[in-house]
């Protein structure tokens, strides 16, 4: 199995997709630059849409931070749970009290898909974005909405393999997000060798969010 790795964002925040670029060897026609502000849809169905050889896509957005040795991880858990949905950001639990209890296992089933940081397998693709409703404008909530059609899971981790920076967001202020109180830069001490997935409810504090 392999990833196929795309990033996508403004010129506002180059410097940041660039370190990224670097950090994973993406080639420049991975990037996707919405120089016009066509909108964060648009610009992720022109990254998901690309074609490739690889068995799964990964598209992250501009304004992430990357753990220490992403890559290892990512392809762990592509090895481990090659049909899931990947949302490497868990939305759901970006603070202590979102939290029950704290999980044993880093592997977490969520309720909806981050768009930072999404994962999924390259067949997936095409009916995924078929599927996208003119009326939902988020390319996660169109994500989300097709994986619990088909019965796809979600997953993420904690901690969390990736943080979202906090920048408010350049189309729509109202859905801007900070980060996670999981990441960790070095997660090298999760449990990651075991194969258990922990369920959303269990963990979570006050119901889905």
């Amino acid at each position: 199995m392999n990833v196929d790795i795309r990033i996508m964002g403004v010129e506002t925040r180059i410097d940041n997709i660039k370190m990224n670029q670097e950090i994973l060897g993406v080639p420049d026609e991975n990037i996707f630059i919405d120089y016009d502000r066509n909108g964060v849809k648009w610009n992720a169905k022109r990254a998901w849409s690309k074609e490739t050889d690889a068995t799964h896509v990964l598209v992250l957005q501009d304004d992430v931070i990357l753990c220490k040795d992403f890559m290892h991880y990512c392809k762990m858990i592509v090895e481990r749970y090659p049909d899931d949905i990947i949302s490497f950001f868990p939305h759901q639990f970006r603070e202590l009290k979102d939290l029950r209890i704290y999980p044993v296992s880093p592997y977490v089933y969520v309720h909806h898909v981050s768009g930072v940081a999404t994962m999924m397998r390259t067949e997936y693709i095409k009916p995924c974005l078929d599927s996208w409703r003119d009326d939902i404008s988020g390319d996660d909530v169109n994500i989300t909405e097709w994986a619990k059609s088909q019965g796809i899971n979600i997953m993420s981790t904690i901690p969390a393999l990736v943080q979202h920076i906090g920048l408010e967001s350049v189309y729509d202020p109202s859905r801007s997000i900070g980060g996670t109180v999981f990441y960790e830069e070095d997660p090298s001490s999760a449990k990651w060798e075991l194969d258990y997935v922990n369920g959303y409810a269990n963990l979570q504090k006050g119901g889905i969010k």
